[in-house]
C-alpha cells in the first residue's frame, strides 16, 4: 500500500508530546511526517479546516488527501509509516486494547498534559511559554 505524507500537529511547548514526535520524524526513513507545532506564532489551524481548541486538547494528523486523524487515530497513522513492524497496528485493532488505548489517550490528553510544565518555545525572535 502507497502511503501518503502525513502533517503531524502536535505541542512543541509540552516536552513528552515535542520529544515523541521528534522521535518519530528522526526514525521516518521514507520522509513520509511533517511535524507541525501548533505553539509556532504563525501556525493557524484553520487553514486545515481544524480550530484551536481542537489542535490543542489533542493530537492530529492530516494525510495528503485532505483526510483528518485525531487522537489514537493519529497515532495510528503515524506508526504506518515509521514502522516496517506492524505489531502496534495490530496490537491496537484489538477491542479491548483499543478501547483501553482511547480511554487512557483521553485522560492523558485532557487531564494531565494541560498540568504539565510546558518548555519556552521560539520561532524566530518570538518566545512563548
Amino acid at each position: 500500500m502507497l502511503m501518503t505524507k502525513l502533517k503531524v500537529f502536535y505541542d512543541g511547548s509540552c516536552h513528552l508530546c515535542d520529544k515523541e514526535i521528534k522521535y518519530y520524524l528522526k526514525i521516518d526513513k521514507r520522509n513520509l511526517l511533517e511535524g507541525i507545532d501548533i505553539t509556532n506564532p504563525k501556525f493557524d489551524p484553520s487553514h486545515y479546516g481544524l480550530n484551536k481548541e481542537q489542535v490543542n486538547t489533542h493530537l492530529h494528523a492530516i494525510d495528503e488527501e485532505g483526510k483528518v486523524f485525531s487522537k489514537i487515530d493519529s497515532f495510528v497513522e503515524i506508526w504506518k509509516r515509521v514502522y516496517k513492524n506492524q505489531v502496534l497496528i495490530k496490537v491496537i485493532s484489538n477491542k479491548f486494547i483499543r478501547f483501553l488505548a482511547d480511554k487512557s489517550y483521553i485522560v492523558f490528553a485532557e487531564y494531565i498534559r494541560p498540568k504539565l510544565p510546558k518548555k519556552k518555545t521560539c520561532y524566530n525572535s518570538e518566545c512563548s511559554l
